[in-house]
């Protein structure tokens, strides 16, 4: 049984590339910031990949495991910096890289609340509602 995962191992990462090259490419031909695409959401992926990573290298020692890993956190960075790109450069008001990762951390970290900006709206009838 071993032997079976051992051998199976490998297709991890070639299942794993037909979640993210889809939303690879519809990130590179977006007519839009995507929005929708969670910036923390990613940042949190990373971060868990780059944790694993430091586990299968250091505690277990598995050369297969540290490249699966490693191809999970360099494709969730690749999402994440399109993301950032498109949001804040291509789409955006930043010049540079640096500029947006700065304002995608901002955002990240101090979010602005949606429903606090919006006006509350009252509506009052017209006629008098009678008692019943």
């Amino acid at each position: 049984m071993d032997q079976f995962f051992t051998f199976l191992y490998p297709a991890v990462a070639l299942i794993s590339s037909t979640a993210y090259f889809p939303q690879i490419k519809s990130l590179i031909y977006a007519k839009t910031a995507c929005h929708s695409i969670s910036i923390k959401s990613w940042a949190l992926w990373i971060v868990s990949g780059l944790i694993a990573l430091g586990y299968a290298y250091f505690s277990v020692g598995d050369a297969l495991l540290v490249a699966a890993t490693m191809f999970n956190v360099v494709m969730c960075t690749a999402v994440l910096g399109l993301v950032i790109h498109n949001r804040y450069v291509r789409f955006g008001d930043s010049k540079d890289v640096v500029q947006a990762s700065l304002q995608a951390m901002a955002a990240v970290i101090f979010p602005r609340k949606q429903s606090a900006l919006e006006p509350i709206k009252i509506t009052v009838p017209e006629q008098p509602i009678d008692k019943i």
